[in-house]
């Protein structure tokens, strides 16, 4: 158990700020992207959806993961899978390489989102419900923001760097993870 310092609060916040960006920044430019790569309803709608199916798929893997790599090892590690999947958007030119994208940002918020609840609920046992209160505040902003900035991005450069900047984010949160617990 670690004694409670608001720097911890604010690293969980950092960390689950994450955890929606790559889902919640296609709605805003849905239209452009199914346009761009002449996609169907269904084809489109699994850019959202294939990340939700992967939390159900895979959360079961958690305890394994854990147990293989600890916690914070695997946090670190499936932020940058989730940074790198995310980036890697910024050099899409098809529907395949998309879904492979969507596919690592699923798989890596599968996995992460229940190591962190974990994570507080072993470290901050007396601080669990404001900590996981700031988990849950700390995605519904990440999701404002980008569902607010992404068609602006969009507008700038064009729908793959609209999608693949928060991937600079998602990468920033492992390396402070990372760092904070050297």
């Amino acid at each position: 158990m670690k004694k409670f310092n608001y720097s911890y609060a604010l690293l969980i916040f950092i960390v689950a700020f994450n955890l929606r960006l790559g889902i919640s920044s296609v709605p805003p430019i849905q239209l452009i992207i199914q346009e761009s790569l002449k996609l169907s309803n269904l084809e489109v709608s699994l850019l959202t959806g294939m990340p939700v199916i992967c939390m159900g798929i895979f959360a079961f893997l958690v305890g394994k993961v854990q147990e293989k790599y600890g916690m914070r090892k695997s946090i670190f590690a499936l932020l940058l899978v989730l940074g790198i999947g995310t980036l890697a958007r910024g050099f899409v030119n098809d529907y395949v390489f998309l879904l492979i994208t969507t596919f690592c940002i699923g798989f890596s918020i599968a996995i992460i989102g229940p190591l962190l609840s974990g994570f507080i609920k072993k470290e901050f046992p007396d601080h669990g419900s404001i900590l996981i209160g700031i988990y849950s505040s700390a995605m519904g902003i990440g999701s404002l923001v980008v569902s607010n900035t992404t068609k602006g991005i969009t507008d700038l450069w064009n729908w793959q760097w609209g999608l693949a900047v928060w991937g600079i984010i998602s990468i920033a949160a492992g390396i402070i993870w990372i760092i904070f617990f050297s």
